[in-house]
C-alpha cells in the first residue's frame, strides 16, 4: 500500500462538457487519491455540481450556484478516513485520518481583487483559524493573486492581498511548491 498522496488541482472554469466531463473520464484519474476542483459546474436545476454514478470519486461540496470549490476523494479511500471540517462555497477542507498524522487538505477559491485592495478576504481568516489544527496542512487551490515570489519575472505587479496569504501559511512552516514564473493560466 502506497503512503503517498496525489493530488490534482484544476480550474475547470465552469466547464462540464468541455472539461470535467473529459477529465472525470479519463482513465489516468484514478491514479489520484484527491482532486481539488475551482470553479465547478454547476446544474442549473438542482446547483449540485457533476460527478456521475460510475465515477472512481465520491464528490464534496456546498450544494450552490455560488460554490467555487470543490473536492472529489477517491473511492478507494475509506470514507471513515476522511472528515468534513469546513465546507462552504469558496472553501472545503478535509481531514484525511493516518497512522501517523492527521492531514489536512484545503481548497480554497479566492476572488479575483484589485492589486491595490488591501482588505483580508474574510476566507483567509476563516483558513487561518482552520490551520491552528494539528497535523500537516496541504493548501491549493486558485487564489487569483500576483506576486513576485510566483509571477514571471517581465510582471512587476502583485496583489497585497497575497503577502497576507504568505504571512499565513508561513506561520505554519508551509512552503511553495509552485515554480516562480510558472503560466498557471494561458490567456
Amino acid at each position: 500500500m502506497s503512503t503517498k498522496l496525489t493530488i490534482l488541482q484544476y480550474n475547470v472554469n465552469k466547464s462540464r462538457d468541455k472539461v470535467l466531463i473529459g477529465l472525470l473520464e479519463d482513465p489516468g484519474i484514478v491514479e489520484f487519491d484527491i482532486l481539488a476542483i475551482q470553479e465547478p459546474w454547476r446544474n442549473p436545476y438542482n446547483q449540485e455540481g457533476y460527478n456521475p454514478r460510475n465515477s472512481p470519486f465520491y464528490l464534496i461540496e456546498t450544494t450552490s450556484e455560488k460554490t467555487r470549490s470543490a473536492v472529489y476523494v477517491n473511492k478507494r479511500i475509506p470514507r471513515s478516513q476522511i472528515s468534513e471540517i469546513y465546507k462552504d462555497t469558496d472553501l472545503v477542507s478535509l481531514r484525511m485520518s493516518t497512522t501517523k498524522e492527521d492531514i489536512y487538505i484545503h481548497n480554497l477559491y479566492i476572488e479575483p481583487t484589485t492589486h491595490s485592495t488591501r482588505d483580508l478576504p474574510p476566507i483567509l481568516s476563516i483558513l487561518r483559524g482552520l490551520l491552528e489544527n494539528k497535523g500537516g496542512h496541504i493548501i491549493l487551490g486558485d487564489f487569483n493573486l500576483h506576486h513576485p515570489l510566483w509571477n514571471s519575472p517581465t510582471y512587476d505587479k502583485y496583489h497585497y492581498v497575497a503577502d497576507d496569504l504568505l504571512d499565513i501559511v508561513t506561520e505554519i512552516g508551509a512552503s511553495l511548491h509552485t515554480p516562480k514564473g510558472l503560466t498557471t493560466r494561458d490567456y
